[in-house]
């Protein structure tokens, strides 16, 4: 039998049409509180070079904004025209704000840097090329058979002369990514990130199987990197109505949930503002068995409570099948 709905837990999430309020979550970027209103300006100039020398062939460096209300990087608003020297420049930045700088050119890595630009600030990057890899994780199921429909949930990487990027489900078309699938094979393509760039961490998950958390360290280059096998879990169902109607909301189409266990930063059940569509006013996800401590879904067209503890009298809310899989948002 089903667990009990979200009102007989005595935590109270509505849905009513309005203005999304987030009370006071923010989104820090460095040193940049970009949730602060100003006119100051910042700038980030910078030069592309190949780590070999080689001569640049359509370059092309984007500049992408952090978008707090949706939790993701948003399509490139500016675009740099890169000299022969390799010179870039953007002027007269908002700030402060959370920027992600993309560098693409012929036969190059992808190149990330994040970049928070405060009131002000004169960022000056050096952005040095390698060639693409063309990597893969191999995924299995229980059986030990090969995956089809896995798909990256979110990844850690470390270029060592650029930093470190990290990305979550939600950016990739902002960013011009495409959402890979793992194949017949089991086969799941990375991102053509630079060779010699180290996978720190990576999340996989599966309409129907338990999401799996990799920490491989593994450099960047070509073939396979890491494997992972994916366990069977349970489906949660997430409602969404009208208080009055007890209808899905028309123009609901997507929402965010964040879901952490104990464990989250080391759990690969946890959700981080995860986006997920609804259709018919639903979102069905898979988990594994196991105490959790918070969850909390959002939406840009309703109002929605900030955050729901699932704490109560001080336990941890134990989530399985036919124990809280099924909940109802009003």
């Amino acid at each position: 039998m089903a667990g009990p709905l979200l009102g007989n837990l005595r935590v109270g999430i509505i849905l009513a049409a309005g203005v999304l309020l987030l009370g006071d979550v923010r989104v820090f970027a460095g040193n940049a509180d970009v949730t602060a209103a100003s006119s100051a300006k910042s700038q980030i100039t910078g030069v592309v070079q190949w780590a070999d020398g080689r001569p640049l062939v359509h370059p092309k460096v984007e500049l992408h904004r952090w978008g707090q209300e949706t939790n993701r990087w948003l399509p490139a608003e500016k675009f740099a025209v890169v000299g022969q020297n390799g010179k870039f420049a953007f002027a007269d930045l908002p700030a402060p704000q959370y920027w992600c700088m993309v560098v693409r050119a012929e036969g190059a890595g992808l190149t990330m840097r994040p970049i928070a630009a405060n009131a002000n600030d004169s960022t000056k990057a050096t952005i040095t090329l390698h060639p693409a890899a063309s990597s893969f994780v191999v995924v299995r199921d229980d059986q030990d058979r090969p995956l089809v429909g896995a798909k990256v949930r979110a990844f850690d990487v470390v270029d060592g002369t650029e930093g470190t990027f990290s990305l979550r489900r939600g950016s990739e078309i902002g960013l011009g990514l495409e959402v890979a699938v793992s194949d017949e094979s089991g086969r799941l393509s990375l991102p053509p990130f630079p060779v010699g760039a180290v996978l720190k961490s990576i999340q996989i998950d599966h309409p129907n199987y338990v999401a799996s958390l990799l920490t491989p360290d593994a450099v960047l280059q070509e073939g396979e990197i890491a494997s992972c096998k994916l366990d069977r879990g349970f489906p949660v169902q997430l409602r969404f109505v009208q208080p009055e109607t007890r209808l899905p909301p028309p123009d609901l189409a997507e929402v965010s949930v964040r879901l952490l266990p104990n464990d989250y930063l080391h759990d690969a059940n946890s959700l981080f503002s995860d986006p997920f569509p609804t259709p018919a006013g639903r979102v069905e996800f898979c988990l594994g068995a196991g105490l959790y401590q918070m969850l909390w879904v959002k939406s840009e067209q309703y109002h929605i409570t900030p955050m729901v503890s699932l704490n109560k009298a001080n336990d941890r809310i134990r989530m399985a099948a036919g124990e809280h899989d099924q909940w109802t948002f009003r």
